[in-house]
């Protein structure tokens, strides 16, 4: 019978992505990207059979309400912006030479910088790339459980990632543009895949793969496919280097290719059973901060002394020989503040989150970047939080784009001023 809800929910996710979709007619429409993303894993889930324990009706209830409110959210939006706001779509120019440079510079900033994080990660052990990311993996997490702030090279992964977005934001000006992005993505790839961590190559596919969905208006089969084989390959490759799950360096190949692939299966719909532990007991994992995590961070980062919890959070059971430490957005907002607020976060979340995708379908770079960040958060919500807890990146991201199109800017009437007038 669990099954079989699984399935029922999943069918009524399904129906409001569709219905969703009919209002912009683009799976990059933010309603209809969350209620695919979980009538996906709620299909998984029933796919998965008895490999996961069942999960209640309330939490499946929790699941459907916050589809439906989140696309709630999104729609009001979508109404304001067509009241208050022109529906035709601003032509896209070339982007100018002196923001090509800008980008240049700052390609060449992140390989400098690269050889500086390398050395600032330490923990090489026996000299092996394999060594090198399981040490820098358990100094994280030790770090993280300490509470210990980032180092000042840390930057350059978050930067790396926006710069990536930014490249394939832009309508290329020519085959060096091109290049140029290539090039940025591979060396941001390089910087999260040095974290140790999945989460960042995962946020960087998701990101540049909306980036390039935007510019061209149209799903792109070709480089969609490349992103997802690298995916596969650099997903597979940390697991291995970390030991996640049974995946181990000295394994056959064969077993550690059916240990990536379950693990995959375990992050996407892991977290969705690992909640309703949560459902059944508001206290059993102590919170990691909630909703307001992002803004206490960097509330602290500017001197104030609030007590921010651990953010790896405590691992559950989710199935036969199955624990897990991802609980879902909803984690993160219904133990500490209850279903109703959870329900009101997300309508806030989708009406923002629409609101700028609906100002990045008129061409403006600086809603493309952060609406591609913002679509990955979307994707990633079924094991963590990125909405409001990534504040951080978002407001980063922002500044970036604002200060190379401000600069740019500048630059071109500076140079328009010293050539003058041609006769």
């Amino acid at each position: 019978m669990g099954r079989r809800m699984n399935l029922l929910a999943a069918a009524a996710l399904a129906g409001l992505a569709t219905g969703c979709w009919g209002i912009r007619r683009s799976f990059l429409y933010p309603p209809t990207v969350f209620a695919v993303v979980w009538a996906a894993a709620l299909c998984w889930l029933w796919l998965a059979g008895d490999a996961y324990w069942t999960i209640s009706d309330a939490t499946r209830l929790i699941y459907v309400s916050g589809a439906f409110s989140f696309a709630a959210g999104g729609l009001v939006a979508s109404l304001v912006w067509e009241r208050w706001t022109a529906a035709a779509t601003v032509a896209r120019t070339a982007v100018s030479t002196i923001r090509e440079r800008l980008l240049d510079g700052g390609l060449a900033l992140l390989i400098g910088g690269l050889p500086f994080y390398m050395r600032s990660l330490g923990g090489w052990g026996d000299g092996s790339l394999a060594t090198l990311l399981f040490n820098v993996r358990r100094k994280q997490v030790i770090e993280g459980a300490l509470g210990l702030r980032a180092g000042l090279l840390d930057n350059f992964v978050p930067f790396s990632l926006i710069l990536a977005v930014i490249a394939f934001s832009q309508v290329p000006a020519g085959r060096w543009s091109r290049v140029r992005a290539i090039a940025i993505g591979t060396v941001a790839l390089l910087y999260q895949a040095l974290t140790g961590g999945r989460a960042g190559i995962t946020a960087l596919v998701l990101a540049v793969g909306a980036a390039i969905w935007m510019r061209k208006g149209r799903l792109p089969i070709a480089g969609m496919t490349i992103l997802g084989i690298l995916f596969l390959l650099l997903f597979g490759a940390i697991a291995v280097a970390v030991q996640k799950g049974t995946a181990h360096p000295d394994a056959p190949l064969s077993h550690n290719v059916a240990a990536v692939l379950g693990g995959l299966e375990w992050y996407a719909v892991g977290g969705v059973v690992a909640f309703d532990r949560m459902v059944e007991d508001p206290h059993l994992i102590p919170s990691q901060g909630a909703a307001l995590r992002g803004v206490l961070l960097i509330l602290n980062r500017l001197g104030a002394q609030f007590d921010v919890p651990v953010l790896y959070a405590q691992y559950t059971t989710v199935g036969d020989f199955k624990d897990i430490n991802v609980y879902t957005l909803y984690g993160w907002y219904v133990p500490d503040y209850g279903v109703a607020t959870a329900m009101l976060l997300l309508v806030t979340a989708g009406v923002l989150i629409t609101l700028v995708y609906e100002a990045a379908r008129r061409g403006s770079l600086l809603y493309r970047v952060l609406y591609a960040l913002l679509f990955a958060s979307i994707v990633v919500s079924l094991f963590v939080e990125s909405f409001y807890n990534n504040i951080n990146l978002l407001a980063k991201a922002a500044l970036t784009t604002a200060l190379l199109t401000y600069a740019s800017r500048r630059l071109a009437r500076g140079s328009a001023r010293e050539v003058g007038p041609q006769h």
